[in-house]
């Protein structure tokens, strides 16, 4: 703000309060509570219905002091303008903060198509260099890979195998005479390592 600004909005406000003062509309929350107010979280209930009334009772005798020719509705009218132009600034800035909001929203949108057309990119170029390393290979390295992970599924399909057969012979149920865990039973004692 520039120094004649704050100096207009200084006197204004300055003459808005002695026209308040003239106007002598106040009420006293001290008559109207049976305790006198302390600064606390809870407010008893009509304390802000008084607050409403007397806002409204000193908008009523602004708005009854306006017609008047005198120092005191020239200065409310300059208010006024004042607080109008300042509403309509305002209106104004947010409608220009909206326009740029939607096109960093557009924007965000945007960068967020090129994020997922680049990760696609990439995930296809190491897909490509992968394929092209595999191929460089010699066959019997990816034989010997093949075999180890081969080799390393038959080790763990074993070891759950055995696991279950404990578990059967451990809970002591006569897997015999039921059909469906019997079937279970023999098809995991076969032997894996043969292969």
């Amino acid at each position: 703000m520039s120094g004649s600004h704050q100096l207009s909005a200084r006197t204004s406000i300055q003459a808005l309060l002695e026209i308040w003062r003239k106007i002598k509309i106040s009420y006293q929350c001290t008559d109207l509570c049976p305790r006198p107010l302390r600064t606390t979280i809870r407010l008893p209930w009509y304390i802000p219905g008084f607050c409403v009334n007397g806002k409204m009772q000193v908008f009523y005798s602004i708005q009854n002091k306006l017609p008047e020719k005198n120092a005191d509705s020239e200065v409310l009218t300059k208010i006024m303008n004042h607080s109008l132009t300042v509403a309509s600034l305002t209106l104004k800035e947010q409608k220009e903060s909206r326009s740029l909001e939607k096109q960093l929203i557009d924007i965000r949108e945007k960068r967020m198509a090129l994020k997922e057309k680049s990760t696609a990119l990439m995930t296809e170029v190491l897909s490509i260099v992968d394929e092209l390393r595999f191929q460089k290979e010699p066959k019997e390295e990816k034989l010997k890979k093949i075999f180890k992970h081969v080799k390393r599924e038959t080790d763990t399909t074993f070891m759950l195998q055995n696991i279950f057969q404990r578990l059967i012979h451990a809970s002591r149920v006569n897997w015999v005479e039921d059909p469906k865990l019997r079937e279970a039973v023999i098809k995991a004692g076969k032997d894996l390592h043969n292969f």
